[in-house]
């Protein structure tokens, strides 16, 4: 048994794949689903409605993917965290940063936005803010690049969980 940090981490992790899945293989649309039923009847035409790949499930999947584990496995993964960095820098994404030039930390940032809730959603792009002792780092990221970032935290995820199954101790 993996001590309870690790266990949160993981379990996250295969939260995150096990709804992906679910979303893949339009559980929405099967036969389980329409006959499931809730306390609530009401509850399965709003999720019917909003779907599962909703914005309100996107912040649950970044702060599972970025809040407790960059507080616990980053330093570990800090290459593979500083390689995400420049490939969002790479987008040319628009960015209005206080900030010196040379600080593109955008996951501290990202990961900062969402615990403080400073997320604003928009038809084409998500806007995150991050305001630290008098800086600010706003950053505006394409609806269209953002699976792309996901999967490249889950990647990072999944080498912590494959990584604990060889053995590694942390």
């Amino acid at each position: 048994m993996l001590p309870q940090d690790q266990m949160i981490i993981v379990q996250q992790y295969v939260s995150i794949c096990f709804i992906t899945e679910l979303y893949n293989n339009n559980f929405l649309e099967s036969q389980f689903f329409n006959d499931m039923k809730f306390d609530n009847e009401s509850i399965k035409d709003c999720i019917k409605a909003i779907n599962i790949d909703n914005d309100g499930m996107f912040l649950i999947f970044l702060y599972s993917l970025l809040l407790i584990p960059k507080e616990k496995i980053y330093d570990v993964y800090k290459d593979e965290y500083d390689a995400l960095d420049k490939k969002i820098d790479g987008l040319k994404i628009p960015l209005d940063s206080t900030y010196p030039a040379s600080h593109k930390k955008y996951i501290r940032h990202i990961r900062n936005a969402i615990a403080h809730g400073k997320v604003e959603f928009k038809e084409d792009s998500i806007f995150f803010n991050d305001d630290y002792r008098g800086n600010q780092f706003c950053v505006e990221i394409p609806r269209c690049k953002i699976g792309d970032i996901l999967t490249d935290l889950q990647k990072i995820l999944l080498n912590y969980v494959t990584d604990l199954k060889n053995g590694r101790s942390f």
